[in-house]
């Protein structure tokens, strides 16, 4: 059995902390800011030889509606900002996703200097090309919230093509984001198209779907990032 170093909570739990750090004044930007890089730090460390060692290959950010995409947006900044290439597909454009604080860290992103490359409801063919060129994967589609039996589109299909690129042994990394698209943090319940990740970087508490042995495979390494400064 694993030994974890740090707080194990239900998801509801999780919720409950977060919505306390919040009414203790820490707002939900800050906590996405956080969240956002300490994806991008895990990211950066999986190339011990900086920008250079990606040389041509970039790194790709799956990002859904929510604030788990959000944390995604974030991650793209501080990604971009130090050189790394970035791509970040989205269903929609910036200024319509819905929640907050998700649609300013998108917007922030599409508004700046920097050089990521923001694709909005990219077609089937369009993921599968950008995922044959990519050293990385970043899966900021669904969070722990998800507790349903599939995931909807694009999020299933785009699952799907991660999974495949994945599975061709080319040496393609996915990082999921909190937990893989597709699992249930709470009872570990992964659907048919559940993303498959080699680490995931989870939020404020481990979860515990997200450390059950039996979902290594989905899971891969689990570190925490607990968000307090």
């Amino acid at each position: 059995m694993t030994k974890y170093d740090g707080p194990i909570l239900n998801v509801s739990e999780v919720k409950t902390l977060e919505q306390n750090m919040i009414a203790a004044g820490t707002p939900a930007a800050v906590l996405m800011d956080r969240a956002g890089f300490a994806v991008a730090q895990a990211v950066a460390d999986r190339f011990e030889g900086g920008v250079d060692d990606l040389s041509s290959f970039g790194i790709t950010i799956f990002c859904g509606t929510g604030n788990n995409g959000g944390d995604g947006w974030v991650a793209a900044m501080y990604l971009t900002d130090v050189g790394f290439p970035v791509t970040v597909f989205s269903p929609v454009a910036p200024q319509e996703i819905p929640t907050e604080p998700a649609r300013s860290a998108a917007m922030t992103l599409a508004a700046s200097q920097t050089k990521a490359n923001l694709v909005v409801a990219p077609s089937q063919e369009e993921v599968e090309s950008a995922l044959k060129t990519t050293r990385m994967v970043v899966d900021a589609m669904v969070g722990v919230g998800f507790n349903g039996q599939e995931l909807s589109e694009p999020y299933a299909s785009w699952a799907k093509a991660i999974n495949a690129e994945h599975g061709t042994g080319r040496g393609l990394l996915t990082l999921a984001v909190d937990a893989p698209s597709g699992l249930n943090a709470q009872t570990g319940a992964a659907v048919a198209d559940c993303v498959i990740a080699d680490a995931t970087i989870t939020m404020l508490a481990y979860k515990p779907g997200v450390i059950m042995e039996e979902n290594l495979l989905y899971c891969g390494i689990v570190g925490l990032a607990p968000l307090t400064q």
